[in-house]
């Protein structure tokens, strides 16, 4: 009725009413139970908050120790090709591009010259061969964990994607490069000052026809695969605009071809008396492997 008040307890009896009707329930054989608060257990402060820290202490060790260490080395060994890709850009450029253009061996000469004196210096050097070296065993420690986590949860091995299986087989030639280049000459000559593309065709004249072109169209094919390939994966390049990557993996083995061709072809221009110091620069690298095999 207008002015009559309705309090809420009327209406919850109401409510409780029609719905006991509603389920068939007798509402008079239900013991009414007053409303109270839901009592929680007492728990100390101080031992609960022990409990606490002590579980954390404990579950990330456990659970997120391995993932942040395969995530540091992951970086490392994307970061590391950084510096390591600007030194390739620059060797790359003076070492195959120029003599490519020019179809000569002096030019080709000068801007290796030139170039050395930056990646060869104090300050790069070391951040290059660091940066390799990095890129290398972080590479090999991730394959490792890979295989022996494969072999634990599925009971088999993962297969290599064709971008590590180039870094595979790119590192003994990248490391072979690396110490006919740059170890024999500084260990025979105190540096390497002398050393030039006539460096590598002295090499040509040395081994069996066709040894050093083999291993150099190697390395150059692989390392176009494996860092155009490598890099499209760092940026995440899409399936349409591989071809891209394609194009230049395919442009830069046809251009360390057309080098190797003007390699060869003006080997036989080298004075004497750097040509006796080449030899003993190969002679030293030679010396090194025989003396690994007699110890075999």
């Amino acid at each position: 009725m207008p002015g009559t008040h309705v309090s809420h307890g009327d209406r919850h009896r109401d409510r409780s009413h029609n719905t006991f009707e509603s389920l068939g329930l007798p509402e008079d054989d239900l013991t009414p139970l007053p409303p109270s608060p839901i009592q929680s257990p007492i728990v100390d402060p101080i031992i609960d908050r022990k409990d606490e820290e002590a579980e954390n202490e404990q579950a990330p060790a456990k659970k997120y120790a391995p993932g942040l260490w395969r995530r540091y080395l992951y970086r490392v060994h994307q970061y590391s090709t950084y510096s390591f890709s600007a030194f390739l850009v620059l060797h790359f450029s003076t070492a195959v591009v120029v003599p490519t253009l020019t179809s000569s061996l002096n030019a080709g000469d000068k801007s290796i010259i030139l170039a050395r004196v930056v990646y060869q210096s104090q300050v790069f050097e070391p951040l290059i061969l660091g940066s390799l070296a990095a890129h290398v065993l972080s590479g090999i420690t991730l394959r490792l964990h890979r295989i022996l986590r494969d072999k634990k949860w599925y009971s088999k091995r993962s297969r290599l994607s064709r971008v590590s299986f180039t870094g595979v087989l790119l590192t003994p030639l990248a490391l072979a490069h690396i110490l006919v280049c740059r170890v024999a000459p500084v260990a025979v000559d105190g540096d390497n000052a002398i050393i030039s593309l006539r460096y590598i065709s002295r090499g040509a004249d040395r081994l069996p026809q066709g040894t050093l072109l083999a291993f150099y169209t190697s390395f150059i094919a692989l390392s176009a695969y494996h860092v155009s390939y490598g890099w499209a994966k760092w940026l995440r390049v899409r399936k349409s605009r591989m071809k891209y990557v394609r194009g230049i993996a395919a442009v830069a083995c046809i251009t360390g071809v057309l080098a190797l061709r003007v390699i060869w072809k003006d080997a036989d221009q080298v004075p004497i008396f750097v040509a006796a110091k080449y030899d003993e620069m190969y002679d030293f690298v030679e010396s090194l492997f025989l003396s690994r095999q007699s110890l075999l």
